[in-house]
């Protein structure tokens, strides 16, 4: 009798158990065919987005504007001159809003085609607005009140996807953003269109925006102007490879780890990240879901891309205001938003010629750099010596904390949570697939793989893999108190030095391949160091790559890792890249930074342009 009822037994045990089997396979295949089903219609939604801009393309080459022809000498006339010297040959009658605007608006197009940097184009909006500029130009010259047109009076400029402007998507390289047009212009863009600047363009992306490169399942992968088969960077990739092409005489982009200043670095062109605090976010899209970040610690900022100093301090001066016997919330970003400090632009400082104590590295002491890098440190160095300011040598302080810091405060929410709800379903790239998988790794396994790292040599990556990953409000604040205390250090370590600004690397090496991000993000640490402890910053080009630096990589012993190994892979080939150098001061101090940037520009001469662009 025992025995029957154990098979009893046995067999509704059994029976259960393949019950329960059969259920876990339904739901299951479910929850994979309720996937499929939902990627099937983004993907839908990312073509119809794609069909509209492909209408709207065709449309515009049809129209009058579009095939409006100009001699090639009046081309290259027009879109070699920076923002600022063009506005200043509209204001002198030399060009008319609508020519220049019909130039620009054929160049993005051809940029758009070739090298896929676009993520939307308003070329009717924009041919309307340049028209309505010229009927401006023409009521206040009748008056004789030219000096009255606003400092940009007539300038395309173009503005990253993700930064609002009304009537366009703003999809921070997601499926699902690209068909929800945004109502209004951000700050940033109200204040660029009352100083006369006109969009014209929006520059492409990456998904999410958290790489060094700019590819997405919506627009697709940008190219680089200087080489095609290498990346303009990310997330402002786009913008950067349209000003390097001479497509927009000046961009908008912005920056939460190098996002402006490596595309600057990669594409030969200025870019600059203020202090945090100085430029408004108000009224942009954000890669989350419902535009929702709690993640203040490492602050993101937006800032210009140009080919010349002038045109980052015109934009700074038009977002801060110029120093005013009244209120300075009169003339200031503060007015915009009251987040933002009541500090005006001071253009003095760029005039003032006494000399500065500039601290010097050719490495942080986490990335080793490739020997173009140290090449243009030094030949920058040699530029601000002859200029009379004084150039010691500085080290980074304990740079595995601030990487530690920087990987630790950006992995919080764990898996990369807050990316992927705000992608509603969309798959992940391949470009991420090493980040989401360091991020997924479960806590407790985290020392034990750091250790074995170890053992096998790969200490950097074994520091990352330990930092990253899911936290507790405890553990979030722990770090966030280490960060602090980091930016402390660093800043009393310039004061030991007694140093005002820094010249350093604007990256570890030259414009990847495309894909290589997966493997480098790391490589990118110049750049975030410079978020963590919220220092303006600049990026100059310097010089381009020669044939004889090409596969040349000797980091030192200790960095001698599979990082390295991928860096020196991505060495080949890379003659003609251009390279450039990084200026940071204390915080609160931009126009400092962006004096020392325009002395090397006069020492250096224009940015390198690619070929046949």
């Amino acid at each position: 009798m025992v025995m029957f009822g154990t098979v009893l037994w046995s067999q509704a045990g059994v029976a259960t158990l393949l019950a329960g089997v059969c259920l876990y396979a339904a739901v299951w295949a479910g929850r994979a065919t309720a996937r499929a089903e939902r990627r099937a219609e983004l993907g839908a939604i990312a073509q119809a987005c794609r069909d509209d801009r492909e209408a709207k393309r065709l449309a515009f080459k049809e129209s009058k504007d579009g095939r409006a022809h100009f001699p090639k000498e009046k081309v290259d006339e027009v879109t070699s001159l920076t923002a600022s010297e063009l506005a200043a040959a509209i204001k002198a009658g030399k060009y008319t809003s609508t020519e220049v605007m019909q130039i620009y608006c054929q160049r993005g197009l051809l940029a758009a085609e070739k090298l896929n940097v676009t993520a939307a184009e308003m070329f009717a909006d924009a041919m309307a607005e340049a028209r309505k500029a010229d009927e401006e130009y023409k009521r206040l010259r009748g008056k004789g009140e030219l000096d009255k047109l606003p400092p940009l009076h007539g300038v395309p400029v173009s503005i990253k996807d993700n930064l609002n402007v009304a009537g366009q998507v703003a999809t921070s390289g997601m499926q699902v953003r690209a068909s929800k047009p945004v109502l209004k212009d951000s700050a940033i863009v109200k204040t660029l269109r009352a100083a006369g600047a006109i969009p014209f363009v929006k520059g492409n992306i990456p998904q999410g925006l958290m790489i060094p490169e700019s590819d997405n399942a919506v627009f697709g992968r940008a190219l680089n102007p200087f080489n095609q088969d290498r990346t303009p960077g990310g997330s402002s990739g786009g913008d950067a490879a349209l000003v390097a092409a001479r497509c927009a005489p000046l961009s908008i982009g912005s920056d939460i780890g190098g996002s402006i200043r490596i595309p600057a670095h990669f594409c030969g062109i200025y870019g600059f990240k203020a202090t945090a605090a100085r430029v408004s976010r108000l009224g942009n899209s954000m890669p989350r879901l419902r535009d929702r970040s709690g993640q203040e610690k490492v602050a993101g900022v937006i800032g210009p891309m140009a080919r010349s100093v002038a045109d980052i301090a015109t934009v700074l001066e038009i977002w801060w205001g110029k120093p005013s016997r009244e209120s300075a919330t009169l003339t200031s970003m503060h007015q915009a938003d009251p987040l933002c400090p009541p500090l005006p632009f001071y253009r003095a400082v760029l005039r003032d010629s006494r000399p500065v104590w500039v601290g010097v590295l050719e490495t942080d002491g986490w990335f080793e750099t490739c020997p173009t890098q140290k090449r243009a440190i030094r030949e920058a160095a040699s530029v601000l010596t002859k200029k009379g300011h004084k150039l010691i040598n500085f080290k980074v302080p304990d740079p595995t904390t601030f990487v530690r810091c920087y990987t630790a405060i950006m992995s919080a929410d764990g898996g990369m949570r807050c990316m992927i709800e705000g992608m509603e379903g969309e798959a992940v790239l391949p470009t991420y697939e090493r980040m989401l998988a360091m991020a997924k790794l479960p806590g407790f396994i985290r020392p034990y793989l750091g250790r074995i790292l170890q053992l096998f040599g790969q200490r950097r990556a074994s520091e990352i893999v330990q930092a990253a990953g899911a936290k507790t409000t405890y553990n979030y604040w722990d770090w966030c108190a280490e960060a602090s205390a980091y930016s402390r250090k660093f800043m009393d370590a310039m004061r030991e030095a007694n140093v005002d600004a820094l010249l350093m690397p604007a990256h570890a090496l030259p414009a990847y391949p495309h894909g290589a991000a997966k493997d480098l993000s790391f490589a990118c640490s110049y750049t975030f160091l410079l978020n963590l402890i919220n220092l303006p910053a600049g990026v100059v080009p310097v010089t381009v790559a020669t044939l004889q630096e090409e596969g040349l990589y000797s980091p030192p012993p200790e960095q001698d890792d599979l990082f390295a190994k991928k860096a020196r892979a991505t060495l080949k080939d890379i003659a003609g890249l251009p390279v450039g150098v990084q200026v940071a001061t204390l915080p609160w101090r931009d126009e400092l930074c962006l004096r020392l940037m325009q002395d090397l520009e006069t020492g250096l001469g224009p940015c390198p342009r690619p070929n046949k662009w």
